[in-house]
């Protein structure tokens, strides 16, 4: 069974989620499992679950590509624990394999850029094509494909296609027990399972929870629609709007249709300006949530909820949510303070200008908590030691108590930090 929740506030989805929370046996230890885009919303999740139910314990916190692959692995003996194209192990192959890249013409380039960076530079660059293989396999494993059987697909730059076809065919050679992705193999074993009336409960959780995941690729939402012919799978999904705007567009691409074919931008429309520039992702894996849910039945279940305040942040998310136009809307206070923007001449007074704001704000608000605020950078693994600097360095009455999640290097622990 597939469900798909759908709300603009991310504790009335914890709510909904837990209000259908399966009571465990007495003897059953299995945890349940809620998968989840970042650390972040793993440990938002937890105090909030502890919040509600008094206690969050054995709760498993999965990334959905960790999820998958352990379930793939589960059904199939032969698929290791651990996939070989995790990032991690990746990186570490391919920095093995940039020690000696012979004298083959397709890895040249690679060549050229090694003989110019040290030990520390290689890794950069084996941790940068890990991750683009990895987005290759879940977003273009028809290229892998290609390139696996030697073929070439003509991708501009020619040259940079040839190294990365000759890396990933030698890559591919040190990994025997993996020829093709095991989803079709995997999803088969489990049909033929419940069809002997096997009991899937050893394999499957008893419900997939997936939690405030802002984008899947179309090979994982494939995988967990299938899947949801074996367990219940939820879908809690934020949207910050109640209407259907999948066919929105930006002023700027209906200006750029209009050019093209004034036919292709007549039946287009902008609806939110916010919602159409800065929520495509979203808006592109809604749809195609959707989309794909049809085949299978997707139960639909809104719980949006109606900000009823007056301020310019309340009409704000108003408009986003019924997709109107703010422009249209009359006597607006933009100077409520409820939405602020601050000019300032570098990082770290952005940083000290911020702590001073929060300081304001708690104590304005009682009822306001440090666990109640989240900061977004657009680079938080180059604001991290600023950060520290501005918001480690205050006296303990100004202190705020802080955490920085979501850092891609693998050098944020200190005894790493140490031992490099």
């Amino acid at each position: 069974m597939l469900r798909l929740v759908q709300s603009n506030r991310l504790e009335v989805l914890a709510d909904s989620m837990l209000a259908t929370w399966p009571e465990p046996a007495a003897d059953d230890l299995r945890p349940q499992t809620i998968i989840v885009p970042s650390a972040a919303i793993a440990r938002w999740l937890k105090y909030a679950i502890a919040d509600r139910k008094g206690v969050c314990c054995n709760i498993e916190f999965p990334y959905p590509a960790q999820f998958i692959w352990r379930t793939f692995a589960e059904v199939l003996p032969e698929i290791p624990v651990t996939s070989p194209f995790d990032i991690g192990s990746l990186a570490w192959r391919l920095y093995e394999r940039f020690a000696d890249l012979g004298t083959g013409q397709a890895l040249a380039p690679l060549r050229v850029y090694l003989e110019r960076v040290d030990a520390r530079g290689s890794m950069d660059l084996a941790r940068r094509v890990a991750g683009l293989f990895d987005q290759y396999l879940v977003l273009r494993p028809d290229w892998l494909q290609a390139w696996r059987a030697g073929r070439l697909l003509g991708l501009a730059p020619l040259e940079t296609e040839r190294w990365q076809a000759q890396l990933w065919r030698e890559l591919l050679n040190g990994v025997t027990s993996i020829e093709e992705h095991p989803k079709e193999a995997v999803l088969a074993e489990l049909a033929r399972l419940q069809a002997t009336r096997t009991d899937l409960s050893a394999i499957l959780p008893e419900r997939i929870n997936v939690f405030g995941v802002p984008l899947l690729p179309p090979l994982y939402c494939e995988i967990f629609l299938r899947l949801s012919r074996f367990t219940e799978v939820v879908f809690f999904t934020l949207n910050p709007c109640r209407e259907y705007w999948a066919d929105i567009v930006s002023e700027r691409d209906l200006a750029r249709m209009a050019l093209e074919n004034r036919s292709k931008a007549e039946f287009r429309d902008v609806g939110h300006p916010l919602l159409a520039s800065l929520g495509r992702q979203r808006r592109d894996n809604l749809a195609l949530l959707v989309a794909m849910g049809g085949e299978e039945g997707v139960a639909d279940e809104d719980a949006f909820v109606t900000p009823a305040g007056s301020t310019l942040l309340h009409r704000l998310q108003r408009s986003i949510l019924n997709l109107d136009d703010l422009a249209h809307d009359s006597g607006i206070d933009l100077g409520d303070g409820s939405v602020r923007i601050h000019a300032c001449h570098s990082l770290t007074r952005q940083l000290e200008v911020l702590h001073d704001q929060l300081l304001d704000q708690f104590e304005a608000c009682g009822d306001l908590r440090p666990a109640d605020v989240v900061v977004m950078l657009p680079d938080l693994d180059a604001a991290a030691p600023t950060i520290d600097a501005v918001f480690g360095a205050v006296p303990p009455r100004r202190f705020i108590p802080y955490a920085v999640t979501g850092r891609r290097r693998p050098d944020t622990t200190p005894l790493l930090r140490a031992f490099a």
